[in-house]
This record gives structure tokens, sequence and C-alpha cells, in this order.
């Protein structure tokens, strides 16, 4: 019986030995065994049409050299795969798969796909965030931006409704160098950006007191938003300040003043000419006619006295 109890427990012993000894999960470096190697980042960031784009491959657990190859799929146009990065300048947008193989100094090898979006440059567009309540002492309104990308300076033109005072102009988040005034009822803020601001930014804060309550009404706001290069990203106009044609004014007569391009005309005097009298015909201009049938003369009468006999 004890003999029987040996030999189990012997065997249930052994058992859990070998068991243990084999280990149930895999490999790593903190357990004396070699990671495996594979890629850290699975996604790319979005890319932009005409906008430089760069991106690091990285991998985990690889020793020596690192190599990197396209395996399958097309890259976007104006993109290529140089070692580890992904960099240029994409000139068509869609969304882009391909396959990225990688290899180490161990000859140890993985696969990764990888899909790249190319989008269009976003349109920025700023926005006053007004209260959606009565407005009845003080309030501060947040001047939003949304679709920056590059954006190095921007202006703001609203009408300031009638009771309503701008105290202050402060820069938002993106900091700003900021200069403002109001001069005929028209707010003006000039900002640029020594930082490009984020895709979604509050640029400035407007402090504005009313004289009674009242619940502003959006509109009445005009931007012009340009890159760092100075180029226009968007541009909206006040509503309101469209130039007009001006009216048109009773026609004036005043005097002549000859064409110096034009040929003379024909009937023009010859200034070498001597002008001619009133009442006498030029010579050559009238038109040859007959001449005048001559009268003999009369002989004049004897004086008194001198009457012969």
């Amino acid at each position: 019986m004890n003999r029987a109890f040996r030999v189990t427990f012997g065997l249930t012993l052994l058992s859990t030995t070998l068991l243990s000894g084999c280990g149930g999960g895999p490999e790593t470096a903190g357990s004396g065994g070699k990671e495996l190697l594979r890629f850290r980042n699975a996604s790319l960031p979005i890319a932009y049409k005409e906008e430089a784009f760069r991106a690091e491959l990285q991998l985990s657990g690889a020793v020596g050299t690192q190599q990197f190859r396209l395996a399958d799929g097309d890259l976007p146009p104006g993109i290529a795969l140089s070692g580890s990065t992904l960099s240029g300048t994409p000139t068509q947008p869609g969304s882009y798969s391909f396959t990225v193989r990688a290899s180490d100094g161990a000859l140890s090898s993985t696969v990764q796909k990888f899909s790249l979006a190319v989008q269009e440059q976003p349109t920025p567009v700023l926005a006053l965030e007004l209260p959606v309540t009565e407005v009845r002492d003080t309030t501060r309104i947040p001047l939003r931006i949304t679709g920056a990308r590059k954006v190095g300076s921007a202006r703001l033109m609203w009408r300031v409704p009638a009771g309503v005072t701008v105290s202050a102009v402060n820069a938002g988040n993106a900091k700003p160098l900021t200069f403002w005034q109001v001069k005929d009822g028209k707010l003006t803020v000039d900002m640029g950006f020594a930082t490009a601001p984020a895709r979604e930014d509050i640029l400035a804060f407007l402090s504005l007191k009313v004289a009674k309550p009242m619940k502003m009404v959006p509109g009445n706001i005009g931007f012009e938003v340009r890159s760092s290069e100075g180029k226009t990203l968007n541009t909206n106009a006040l509503p309101g300040l469209a130039p007009v044609a001006p009216a048109t004014d009773p026609v004036k007569v005043g005097p002549t003043i000859p064409d110096p391009t034009a040929k003379p005309d024909q009937t023009e005097q010859d200034p070498t000419k001597t002008p001619p009298v009133p009442g006498e015909t030029p010579p050559g201009d009238a038109s040859p006619t007959t001449p005048p049938a001559e009268t003999p003369p009369t002989a004049p009468p004897n004086p008194p006295g001198d009457t012969p006999p």
C-alpha cells in the first residue's frame, strides 16, 4: 500500500516539474528569450495634398541593421519609402493601402499593412461664438478658427451691434500678436502667428459690455486668413461693405480739348495764310462767276456859266 502511494506521488511530482519547465507564454527579453520582431506603429497620420509629409516606421525587437522595403501595394503619388522614413509631398487625394516588409541583422523579418489617407487642404474659417442667451452686462466672446493648416495671419472684421462696446481683445490659445481698433462701428482685429494655430483653436477673446439687456444675432462678420507664405487661404467679405458705384452726375458741357492724334479738318485754315477780311471772298475758295458787264463812263456835266452860246 505504501509502495503504491510512493509510486503515484513520484509520478505526480515528475509531471509537475516537466510542465513548469516547458512554460506557457511567449518568449520575451525579460525571460531570457529574444523579443519577436514587429512594427511598433500600425497607423499613419493623415497627409494633405501639396503639403510636405513625413512619418517614421519603428520596429520593436530588432537586432543590428534594419531594412525596409515595399512588399505590396502602391504609395501615394509624391510619397516614397527611404529606409524607415515615408516622406514627400502628395499630389493626389485618396486612400492608399500598402505592405512594408522589415528585417534585421539577425535575419528576422516581419510585415505590416498600412493605410495612408491623403486629403484636400481644409478651408480655414473664423467664427465668433456668440452666447445663445441674453447678455445683461459684460461677456467674453471666443473667436475660433476651424480647418487651420499652416496659418500665418488672420484678420477679423465685425460690425458691432448698436449699444455694444468692445472694451478689450485678448489673445487666445494660439498666442498671436494682436492689434485691434473700433472705427465707425466696425471692429478690426489683426493677428500674426509665430507658431501656426491648431486645426481648431481659439485665437482671441472679445470683452463686450452692453448698454441694456440684449440678445446678439450671428452675422455681420468678415475675415481673411493667409498662410505663413502670404497666400490667401480663405476670405469672407463683411456684409454691407461692398463698394457702391457712385451716382451718375448730370452731363456737364466744358471746353473741348482737341485730340492731338486726330487728323486736321480739311476746312481748317492754313496758319501760313492771311485770314480773310470779313465781307471779302477768300481767293481760290469762291466758284468762278461771269464778270459784270462794263458800263460806259458818263460825261460830267458842264459847270454853270460855261455853256456855249
